[in-house]
């Protein structure tokens, strides 16, 4: 439990720390006049019904006391105002995270890839995972996490081993597949979520800046990928091959700046054949992981997390304790 304002914990705390101490050290008020012995007082004392009522008066004062302190730390708690969890906020606006591969599936690097989120979906709770490459939906989103880490797992396999449905070839006249095609239709495997602010979503690119013949006709441009990823309140988050040609270098700038606009994170990998690896994919993954998607408003505004006010169970034990201790004040008067 997290407390938003801890400082008013920590001084309630000092004040019940001070006040039992003052208690404890002060000597405690004598009545006035002098006190008579009654005769035989110690053969009084040594009766077992005046043992009782003794016991009964300590265990009286000892139960209010406790019920005191628990009735003053649950109210200054509340009033410190502890948060939920993280998780609450994760059940409440659940995050669909979309693989888009444009590399191919026999590199080293998008085995790596895809290994790495066979390997997260099984670590799940609230999330949806879907997977799609430059032209086919390969894993529309899902819960099933079992399912999307066996398929994931099956395309990160080496060759042999790999089931076909990867990537399709279709040859066009006058159309190539190229990135921004690709990143549109990414974005449209999310679909519709039931209410404009209940998901969060991310997709992650993994692939060339740039892909395609440049003098071929494309259905999307940069500029009409970024606006329908602010409409559809996708955070973009990309990683990107490493190349040294001018359209590579254009492509790593408008890829950046796209990822830059929603919110998310921007790397360069270095192409690995079958079976290799880039030492920095998966640290790069982590930080994309670490960063979230946030929930878009109605009014444009991105949340990236949310703690609410949980005060419900400090405020049950403090009405608990609050009427125990007058039952027993009551009991103690009679």
């Amino acid at each position: 439990m997290d407390l938003m304002w801890w400082p008013v914990a920590a001084a309630a705390l000092l004040c019940l720390t001070a006040g039992m101490v003052l208690a404890i050290a002060l000597p405690a008020a004598r009545g006035r006049g002098t006190a008579r012995p009654l005769a035989h007082v110690d053969r009084l004392t040594r009766l077992p019904e005046y043992a009782r009522i003794r016991r009964r008066e300590a265990l009286a004062a000892l139960t209010t006391i406790a019920l005191l302190v628990v009735l003053f730390v649950a109210a200054a708690l509340a009033a410190a105002r502890p948060s939920g969890s993280a998780k609450d906020f994760d059940a409440l606006h659940p995050e669909d995270v979309m693989l888009c591969v444009g590399a191919g599936v026999t590199e080293g690097t998008t085995a790596q890839f895809l290994d790495y989120f066979a390997r997260q979906a099984t670590s799940y709770d609230a999330q949806r995972i879907g997977l799609t490459s430059a032209n086919v939906r390969v894993v529309p989103l899902t819960r099933d996490y079992q399912f999307a880490a066996e398929r994931l797992g099956d395309y990160a396999q080496p060759d042999g081993r790999r089931p076909a449905g990867f990537d399709k070839q279709v040859a066009y006249t006058d159309y190539a597949t190229n990135l921004n095609d690709t990143l549109a239709l990414c974005m449209t495997g999310f679909g519709t979520p039931p209410e404009p602010t209940s998901h969060r979503r991310s997709l992650i690119y993994l692939g060339p800046s740039t892909f395609g013949a440049a003098d071929q006709r494309a259905m999307f441009d940069e500029r009409q990928v970024a606006e329908l990823a602010d409409r559809a309140g996708v955070q973009v988050n990309a990683i990107t091959q490493v190349a040294v040609t001018d359209a590579a270098r254009r492509g790593d700038t408008e890829l950046a700046a796209l990822a830059n606009r929603t919110g998310g994170r921007f790397f360069r990998y270095h192409a690995a054949g079958p079976g290799g690896s880039d030492p920095t994919l998966s640290a790069d993954l982590d930080t994309i992981q670490d960063n979230p998607a946030p929930v878009v408003l109605p009014d444009g505004a991105r949340l990236t997390g949310q703690r609410p006010d949980h005060p419900g169970p400090l405020l049950v034990a403090a009405l608990t304790a609050g009427v125990l201790a007058a039952a027993a004040l009551a009991v103690a008067r009679r």
